[in-house]
C-alpha cells in the first residue's frame, strides 16, 4: 500500500471506522420497526422475524467468502464493492414494497457490509504496525460499539417522527458519503496473491487458531445472550416496568465503547496475550456476579445494580474484542483476511447460537438458569485462551527449531 501521512492514515482509519459503525447500526436500527413493518406491509411475525435471521446468516456465511478475497485481491476493491451493494440494498429497502422484498435486499445488505470488518482489518494492519496497529484496530472496535449502543435509539427516534423507511434512507447518504471519501483518500494497495486451498487448508487445521477463534465465540455468545434475554429478565422474571429495558440494552455497548477505551491505554504497558486474559477474567467474573444478583437482590435494587453489572460485562468485552483480532492477525499475517475470517464466522454463528439456546432455557427451564447457560461459556473462555498461547509458542517454537536445523545443514 502506498505511504500515507499520519494525518491519511488517520482520516483513512476513522472512515473505516464509520463504515464499520454502519455494520452495526444497520443491524439495530431495525428493531424498533419490527411491528410498524408488520402493519405497514400485512406481513406476518415469522416473515420480519426472517428479516433478521437471514441477516445474521448470510453475514456469518460472507465473512468467509471475503476472507480468501481479501488475501488475493485488492481490499480497496473489495470494500468498495461490499458498501456500494449495501448502499443499493438499503435503497431498495427504502423503496419496498413487500416484506419478500426487504428480505430479499436484507440479505444483500449483509452480504455487502460483511466486507468491511474483514477488509477494514487488513487494511488497518497494512496501514499501522505494534502498538499503533493494536489501538487502530482498537478504535475501530469501539466505533462498531458505538453503533450498537445508538441503533436502537437512533431506529426508535426515527419511527416517532418519521416513517421507518427514512432509517434506510439515512444509511444510504451515509455509506454514499463514506465511499466518495474511500474512492479519493484510500490507496488502491497491491495484490497480496498470498491465497491458496492448500494454505487455506493448513489455516483451519492449526490449532492455535481454533482454540483462540473459540474464545472469541465465547464472547459473542455472552454478548448477543445478554442482549436477546435482557427483556425477559426484567419484565418476566423481575417484573420491572418494560421502559426500563432500554436504559438496560444500552448499557452493554457502552460498557464496551469504555472497554476499548481501556484496552489502547493497556497497550502502552502490556501485551495483547495479557489484555485478552485479563478481559476475559473479568468477563466471567462479571457475568458470575450478575447471575448471583438475579437471585439475591430483591426487585427494587436488583434494576440499579444489574445495569451497573451489565455495563462492567460491556467493559470487558471491549477490552477482549480487538486484542483477539490483533493477535490473530499477528500470528497469521500472510493469510489475516482468511483467518479474520474464521473469527468472524465462530462469532456470529455463536452469536446466533446463544440467543437459540438461551431462549430454550427460558421457555423449558426459567430465566435465571439461562445466565446459568450464559455463566458456563464465559467459564470456557480464558482456559480456552490459555490453550490457545500455549499452543502457539509451542508452534512458535518448533518453527525456530526446524529453521535452525535447515541453517546447519
Amino acid at each position: 500500500m502506498e505511504t500515507l501521512d499520519i494525518r491519511s492514515k488517520k482520516l483513512v482509519l476513522y472512515i473505516l471506522s464509520s463504515a464499520g459503525m454502519v455494520a452495526t447500526l444497520s443491524q439495530l436500527i431495525f428493531l424498533p420497526s419490527i411491528t410498524a413493518i408488520r402493519e405497514d406491509l400485512a406481513a406476518t411475525t415469522f416473515q420480519v422475524s426472517m428479516t433478521i435471521a437471514l441477516y445474521s446468516f448470510a453475514l456469518a456465511i460472507a465473512q468467509l467468502v471475503y476472507g480468501p478475497l481479501v488475501d488475493k485481491f485488492k481490499p480497496k476493491t473489495i470494500i468498495l464493492t461490499g458498501l456500494i451493494i449495501f448502499a443499493l440494498s438499503s435503497l431498495g429497502i427504502f423503496q419496498s414494497a413487500s416484506i419478500e422484498m426487504i428480505i430479499f435486499f436484507r440479505i444483500m445488505q449483509a452480504l455487502g457490509v460483511a466486507s468491511v470488518g474483514i477488509c477494514g482489518n487488513s487494511i488497518i494492519s497494512v496501514m499501522f504496525t505494534g502498538v499503533e496497529r493494536d489501538k487502530s484496530i482498537s478504535i475501530f472496535q469501539m466505533f462498531h460499539s458505538i453503533g450498537a449502543a445508538i441503533g436502537p435509539a437512533v431506529g426508535a427516534t426515527i419511527g416517532i417522527f418519521f416513517s421507518w423507511r427514512i432509517s434506510f434512507l439515512i444509511l444510504t447518504v451515509w455509506v454514499i458519503i463514506v465511499i466518495a471519501i474511500l474512492v479519493k483518500k484510500l490507496p488502491l494497495g497491491e495484490n497480496i496473491n498470498a491465497f491458496s486451498f492448500r494454505a487455506a487448508y493448513h489455516l483451519i487445521q492449526s490449532s492455535n487458531l481454533l482454540f483462540l477463534c473459540l474464545a472469541g465465540a465465547a464472547t459473542a455468545f455472552v454478548i448477543q445472550s445478554f442482549h436477546t434475554s435482557l427483556g425477559f429478565l426484567f419484565t418476566d422474571y423481575l417484573k420491572i416496568h418494560a421502559g426500563w429495558t432500554g436504559y438496560a440494552f444500552m448499557a452493554i455497548p457502552l460498557g464496551v465503547f469504555t472497554g476499548s477505551n481501556i484496552n489502547r491505554m493497556l497497550l502502552n504497558f502490556m501485551s495483547t496475550e495479557k489484555i485478552t486474559l485479563i478481559g476475559m477474567t473479568c468477563m466471567t467474573v462479571f457475568v458470575g456476579t450478575f447471575v448471583l444478583f438475579i437471585y439475591v437482590l430483591p426487585n427494587p435494587i436488583a434494576i440499579y445494580i444489574l445495569i451497573l453489572n451489565l455495563y462492567l460485562v460491556g467493559s470487558s468485552l471491549g477490552i477482549v474484542f480487538a486484542t483477539v483480532t490483533s493477535i490473530i492477525i499477528s500470528w497469521f499475517t500472510d493469510l489475516r483476511g482468511t483467518a479474520i475470517a474464521v473469527l468472524f464466522f465462530t462469532r456470529n454463528l455463536f452469536g446466533t447460537v446463544g440467543p437459540l439456546s438461551t431462549g430454550y432455557m427460558i421457555d423449558q427451564v426459567n430465566v435465571p438458569m439461562a445466565y446459568v447457560l450464559i455463566l458456563i461459556v464465559a467459564l470456557l473462555s480464558v482456559p480456552l485462551c490459555l490453550i490457545a498461547f500455549h499452543l502457539n509458542r509451542r508452534k512458535q517454537k518448533t518453527t525456530l527449531v526446524s529453521g535452525s536445523e535447515i541453517t546447519v545443514n
